[in-house]
């Protein structure tokens, strides 16, 4: 889920890049997004700049082959032309965030970043066992996760070891009937967020801590085989490392105990199954002849 934005006034030129968990939906999900303010590089600076941006060029140049329906020789080359000037963006950095770098996995040429670290923070709403293996296999302490009860629930019960501590969002981040406004008047329910979207990924490491957003859930797929775009930045370990990341979560988390190996919910793998079909019938050709006859055939 991302955005590339160019701004032109008289001989101005500006960048934004948003990278987000929350999809183009009315969901009211607790999600994550990284905003990120950029302006052409000065010539000694595009060389650095076109080492960092390389991931996202490489993903705006190759969106047109992954279409559905072919698109106009014209706008393809405007995203060429966009994908070539992006190259040369220098982004400013939040604070208190030194270093930003970019990931998109799913393509050819896709690596994976280093997660190697003394202790890790996962928020993703949904698990797999081989995942959550690779994002903690070079973790050498311990590992918080804060997801949902039913994918916490489903994972293997040798996947939940000392070292792993679980998570959920409290009821009071959620739905709360005292909940209201700045104003101090009610909230409607439609107002309120409920359940949780974000993804993140936070790795304490020697250099400071390591925080990814994006779009990738703590699965396999998610991380090798779905296109998904993470933003990794890094920063000190004080402001914003693991121990920081769950003072701010604060009373938006509870501790969630459990055993694993729950069978999933009948209901909502039926769903499941019904979006990849739709997604699939959606993306499929489709073509009609017309047929002389009274007073047509197809």
């Amino acid at each position: 889920k991302v955005w590339f934005l160019e701004y032109r006034a008289g001989e101005r030129t500006a960048y934004r890049f948003l990278c987000a968990s929350r999809n183009l939906t009315a969901d009211r999900s607790w999600d994550v997004i990284v905003r990120l303010d950029g302006e052409p590089a000065a010539d000694g600076q595009k060389r650095e700049a076109a080492t960092v941006n390389r991931p996202l060029v490489e993903l705006l140049r190759r969106l047109p082959s992954l279409r559905v329906h072919e698109l106009d020789p014209n706008r393809r080359a405007r995203i060429d032309e966009l994908a070539e000037r992006w190259r040369n963006v220098v982004w400013e950095r939040p604070d208190p965030m030194r270093s930003i770098a970019f990931h998109v996995f799913g393509v050819p040429g896709a690596s994976a970043p280093d997660l190697h670290g003394k202790r890790a923070l996962i928020v993703s709403p949904f698990l797999s066992d081989d995942g959550l293996r690779m994002l903690r296999s070079g973790v050498r302490t311990e590992t918080h996760v804060l997801s949902r009860a039913e994918s916490l629930d489903r994972l293997l019960p040798g996947s939940l070891d000392a070292k792993l501590s679980t998570y959920v969002l409290d009821e009071a981040a959620t739905y709360s009937p005292d909940d209201a406004d700045d104003h101090g008047g009610f909230v409607p329910p439609g107002d309120r967020l409920a359940g949780l979207h974000a993804k993140a990924v936070v790795v304490d490491r020697l250099d400071g801590a390591h925080v990814l957003l994006g779009s990738a859930n703590a699965t396999d797929a998610g991380w090798q085989s779905n296109v998904e775009v993470m933003v990794e930045f890094v920063g000190p370990i004080p402001k914003v490392g693991v121990e920081a990341a769950l003072d701010a979560l604060g009373e938006l988390k509870e501790e969630y105990a459990t055993t694993g190996g729950s069978e999933p919910d009948a209901k909502e793998e039926a769903a499941r199954k019904l979006e990849a079909f739709v997604r699939a019938l959606a993306g499929a050709r489709f073509s009609a002849r017309v047929l002389p006859a009274d007073p047509y055939a197809l």
